[in-house]
């Protein structure tokens, strides 16, 4: 190592440039307050940690003086800790003047990390293509060799040796107890990330734009990952290409299985496959999004006896390849091809609502009211996070502030982290419209007016927004003390809905199913009265109602559900049995040819509801059996008899009761 010191004494002041090449064979720190170069390939030696500080730089030369590619390595046995943080990532790039303004591949290396986890190769060791004498693989899948945090290198995948291009990060036989977490390969020759063999697991990685696979396992890889992120040049190879085969065996021990959740696959409408799975690999992945394909979508063949199935219970760990049903295509030719297009596999195609057009803008959040959050796929294990969308990305973007792609200022501005302000509209200020919006997308008359609405409309935070939340959105704004409602009593008649409680009401929400010719008024007399219908189905939601009439109605039609609330929580509700027997008056009347009636029946039993004519025959027989107490809506139809005078005529035990109606032809 070669440190060179410039003396400013203008400044009386220090700068180091440190070169880095050979071997390190004792502990290290590379300070983020220094220039540090790569001039040829560097080994961290067995037993040797080299520290990187968040916020450092290493650049790297094209050419060692040889012909080969500085890189930098971490031997088997040896252990990094580059420990980054957003507002400081670690950077690997070259040191080509200007090369962020003018991106190219294959101008360095990369970073190589060997380690002691089991790998398929006969005999559990082998070598990493381009380093002679630098073995990987062993027998301890808890492996720890170090970690990596908010790292990024970008433009790297020159020959290394053998004639061999390089991946950005290769992770060979790396144990689980290594730390890849928020990491970036841009702009890399080869492979983004490869990992042979080992258990080593990836959360929240971004591939952008490499010139071969973004994601590519093999050799008995059996690590997990979640949150994973490739944006692909429009010749870029496949986001995975995943692999088992090893001397020449397709089901060679261990088998690659790879458990991958929540990738976003952007496509860049590139010819190559978005993955392919290949070669008896193994695997479990869920809430994939992959879209823009103009090839085939997920394509797999040269299966050993693994299973290949979309049912869990089909296979044993881990001689199955599953690919949830669930998985979303958008703009892709051929979602399935191969074996799994030949079993049938199914998916979900529709549009996510990314927003793309990878020149000016890459924006991977997708629509909060779109398929990704639609057929969400549980979790294969509690290390996963459970998540409510597919893909990578929730509401926010965790590219910004460190990706390539938000420095090249491709990011759109996206959503933060939503904060609680009980302020739906996300005007400043909590007021009747947030209770008028927030009805109307629960009756699904509107959509949240932004991303947060939602979020903010919850004011109990239970995960459901409904009329709870409405009147204690009421409530902040009303405010004061109220003697809350213990109980309620719907009174229903042919034509009106009264509500009867011992205290005050909060808010109402029913549900009616009625016929074609039914029309509804609601009340005038409350805090927001709305209602939808959908066919012979009506849901009305009324808040704060200040007097006991909820509506008027035209049109048979009962009542399916209903749900009231005081200023806190759902109280019990009935429906009013009819304390007296009796017809309602006809309506219309006079009428052509239809009419109808309301008979209240305060006792189970024996009904019968006849139509006479003015000389007392029998023309009509509307109702003849035994009914419950309730209020029943009735309808005549008298098409077939001529106009003139009739009675229709209710009679249940020793109750009687008779309307006269005049027919109009």
């Amino acid at each position: 190592m070669k440190y060179n010191m410039i003396v400013l004494l203008s400044l009386i002041s220090f700068s180091f440039s440190v070169d880095h090449c050979g071997s390190i064979d004792s502990d290290e720190t590379w300070s983020a307050g220094d220039d540090h170069l790569l001039t040829c390939q560097t080994f961290v030696e067995d037993g040797v940690t080299l520290t990187i500080e968040a916020g450092a730089t290493i650049k790297s030369l094209s050419d060692d003086g040889s012909g080969l590619a500085p890189a930098l390595v971490i031997n088997r046995g040896g252990k990094i800790i580059a420990d980054g943080t957003a507002d400081a990532p670690i950077t690997f790039t070259s040191a080509i003047e200007g090369i962020d303004d003018n991106p190219q591949t294959q101008t360095w290396g990369g970073l190589i990390i060997n380690g002691n986890a089991p790998i398929s190769n006969s005999g559990g060791e082998a070598f990493v293509e381009g380093l002679v004498g630098v073995p990987y693989g062993g027998n301890d899948p808890a492996d720890d060799s170090g970690v990596l945090r908010y790292v990024r290198v970008w433009y790297g995948g020159s020959v290394i040796g053998q004639d061999n291009e390089i991946n950005g990060i290769t992770l060979a036989g790396v144990g689980n107890g290594t730390t890849v977490d928020h990491c970036e390969v841009a702009y890399n020759k080869d492979d983004g990330f490869e990992m042979f063999g080992g258990t080593v697991d990836l959360t929240y990685c971004s591939v952008v734009r490499v010139g071969d696979d973004s994601f590519d396992t093999d050799n008995g890889y059996q690590g997990r990952g979640q949150f994973l992120s490739v944006v692909r040049g429009a010749d870029s190879d496949r986001c995975m290409e995943m692999d088992n085969k090893t001397d020449s065996n397709l089901d060679s021990q261990p088998r690659s299985h790879p458990i991958f959740s929540n990738m976003t696959c952007a496509g860049a409408s590139g010819a190559n496959d978005l993955a392919k799975l290949r070669e008896g690999t193994g695997g479990d992945h869920r809430n994939l999004i992959m879209v823009d394909g103009a090839g085939d979508g997920i394509e797999n063949e040269d299966n050993g006896s693994e299973t290949v199935t979309q049912d869990l219970s089909a296979g044993t760990y881990p001689d199955y390849l599953y690919v949830s049903s669930n998985t979303l295509f958008w703009n892709v030719t051929t979602p399935f091809k191969d074996t799994m297009s030949d079993l049938g596999f199914t998916y979900q195609e529709a549009d996510p609502g990314l927003n793309i057009d990878y020149t000016t803008v890459v924006d991977l959040t997708p629509d909060p009211f779109g398929p990704a959050y639609d057929m969400v796929d549980d979790v294969a294990s509690d290390w996963f996070v459970q998540t409510d969308y597919k893909g990578a990305f929730g509401s926010s973007n965790w590219l910004s502030g460190w990706s390539w792609l938000d420095q090249a200022g491709l990011l759109a501005e996206t959503t933060e982290e939503c904060v609680d302000t009980n302020d739906p509209t996300g005007d400043g200020v909590l007021n009747v419209i947030d209770i008028v919006s927030t009805v109307a997308v629960i009756l699904g008359n509107a959509e949240w007016p932004n991303s947060c609405s939602e979020v903010n409309a919850d004011i109990n935070g239970d995960g459901v927004v409904n009329i709870i939340d409405v009147v204690q959105m009421v409530n902040l704004v009303v405010g004061g003390r109220v003697s809350d409602a213990t109980s309620a009593e719907l009174v229903k008649t042919s034509d009106l809905v009264l509500i009867k409680a011992d205290g005050y009401l909060g808010a109402v929400q029913m549900t009616l199913t009625h016929g074609d010719d039914f029309d509804i008024k609601l009340t005038d007399d409350a805090m927001v009265a709305d209602y939808r219908t959908i066919d012979n189905s009506t849901t009305l939601i009324i808040v704060r109602p200040e007097s006991e009439e909820l509506f008027t109605a035209d049109g048979r039609f009962e009542i399916s559900e209903v749900i009231v609330a005081n200023s806190a929580n759902t109280i019990d509700v009935s429906i009013a049995t009819p304390n007296a027997f009796g017809l309602s008056a006809a309506y219309p009347n006079p009428f052509n040819p239809t009419t109808s009636v309301a008979l209240s029946l305060p006792n189970d039993g024996y009904v019968s509801v006849t139509v006479y004519n003015a000389i007392g025959q029998v023309v009509g027989t509307i109702a003849d059996g035994y009914m419950t107490a309730n209020v029943y809506d009735f309808s005549w139809n008298a098409s077939s008899v001529p106009s003139g005078m009739y009675f229709i005529r209710a009679e249940a035990g020793n109750s009687v009761d008779v309307q006269k109606v005049m027919l109009l032809k």
